[in-house]
């Protein structure tokens, strides 16, 4: 029993810690936010272009962390489970079993990644003083984005065990994710952020505001997410709309 209680403790204390770590992460991220957002907010006729391109970067980063972290988890649900030889024994079709699995790894894949995302949403929606008709779009926005990562990610790993056994792909997925997340950084640096706040490298303010309607490409879910949200941010007059003579 004292070997009972003192690896309870630890459970505690583990728990304890990671709560607590969570919980700054999840506070830091919205003042981080929440004083950058006030910042553009006081820019008159950019900031809410500079609003919407962090939104667009914020969620590109979400998009790629969600199929990496499909990735990981569908390995682990649909082949590496202990339950496997089980729900294979049992009278069921396989699209329910299959149904069923990308149901609980969307779920497994996704909370961490929701959760931490919450708190930017959250400082749009203070800032901009946003309506209750956001956080609906929110909700409508974030089911489909959740749901589309999950399939892309199911899919990537269905053609990994196709080409790999799937106890060596711990290894092959450690690599992708080492490519994933340089491929997301130079995609990054290739949109060079920096010129989000530096308008004195321009010498005309509608060559600025051109070069900050740049879009991202319209294939990318994070791309449609934006612009769903954009307007209930930002108003229909969001910047996206404002003539730029060449």
């Amino acid at each position: 029993s004292s070997d009972l209680k003192q690896e309870d403790k630890k459970r505690l204390l583990r728990f304890s810690v990671f709560f607590t770590i969570g919980v700054l992460f999840w506070f830091g991220t919205f003042l981080i936010f929440f004083r950058v957002l006030s910042y553009f907010s006081s820019i008159e006729v950019i900031g809410s272009l500079l609003a919407s391109k962090l939104l667009a970067m914020v969620f590109l980063i979400f998009f790629s962390l969600l199929i990496f972290s499909n990735v990981i988890t569908a390995l682990s649900t649909y082949f590496l489970s202990d339950d496997l030889q089980l729900l294979n024994s049992l009278p069921m079709s396989m699209g329910s079993l299959y149904t069923g699995r990308f149901v609980e790894n969307t779920v497994n894949s996704s909370w961490t990644v929701l959760f931490f995302s919450f708190p930017v949403f959250l400082a749009y929606g203070l800032v901009y003083s946003a309506s209750l008709f956001y956080y609906l779009t929110l909700i409508g926005v974030i089911i489909p984005f959740l749901l589309i990562s999950a399939a892309m990610g199911t899919v990537v790993i269905l053609l990994l065990v196709y080409i790999f056994p799937a106890r060596r792909l711990k290894d092959i997925i450690l690599i992708t994710s080492i490519l994933l997340v340089m491929g997301v950084f130079l995609f990054i640096r290739f949109l060079q952020p920096e010129r989000l706040v530096d308008p004195e490298r321009f010498y005309l303010v509608m060559d600025y505001i051109t070069d900050l309607k740049v879009p991202t490409s319209p294939l990318i879910p994070s791309q449609w997410a934006t612009n769903a949200l954009s307007p209930f941010l930002f108003g229909q007059n969001c910047g996206f709309s404002i003539p730029i003579n060449s």
